[in-house]
């Protein structure tokens, strides 16, 4: 699924760059360690909130159309996190929580659509294969947005993120006009799956 390796190579990139400089992110917003702290748990709070429900919906809906919704969410919440990087706490926090609760579920979202897509005995290897692309993309992440927020400032981490989602979102929709929808008796349930190995 040219889709899902897309998808996760992107969200990667995005991830990564977030769980490494967001408390630079956040000292460049003037914010105090004890700012700082409930920016990053709210941001992870909604990603792991969100997981069932978009889970849910994905299954009802396919996987595909809901990436879009949820690559275009994220991209518009790390506009919103740039535009807003020295606002107000209460618009941070908010953009956090949206960032996270759109962000995190996509790689899961991309391993549920390359599943649907091959038979159960080729699970564990299409799996690794999404994780090893997601590890090379999170490699990349941190130096490409620490460079833009060495150019552009801080806010930049999140504009890296919002191009990352947004070309996740471009991917779905060009893989759509090319690949019919799988067919529904092919689909399997959506299960929440970590990011990387213990």
């Amino acid at each position: 699924s040219p889709a899902a390796v897309a998808g996760c190579f992107f969200t990667g990139l995005a991830n990564s760059g977030f769980w490494t400089l967001a408390p630079l992110y956040g000292k460049g917003a003037w914010l105090s360690a004890s700012e700082i702290a409930p920016f990053l748990t709210i941001a992870v709070l909604g990603g792991a909130a969100s997981q069932w429900p978009i889970g849910y919906f994905s299954d009802k809906f396919g996987r595909r159309s809901l990436l879009t919704i949820v690559a275009i969410a994220a991209c518009l919440a790390g506009i919103g996190l740039y535009m807003v990087s020295r606002g107000s706490l209460d618009q941070l926090y908010l953009f956090a929580l949206l960032y996270g609760t759109m962000a995190f579920p996509v790689y899961t979202l991309c391993v549920a659509h390359a599943n649907d897509l091959v038979h159960k005995k080729r699970a564990v290897e299409v799996s690794s294969g999404l994780l090893l692309t997601f590890s090379i993309g999170a490699v990349i992440g941190p130096i490409v947005a620490s460079f833009a927020m060495s150019w552009l400032g801080h806010g930049a981490l999140f504009l890296h993120s919002a191009l990352a989602h947004g070309l996740i979102a471009v991917v779905m929709l060009v893989r759509a006009q090319m690949r019919p929808v799988p067919p529904k008796q092919r689909s399997e349930g959506y299960v929440v799956v970590p990011r990387t190995t213990p």
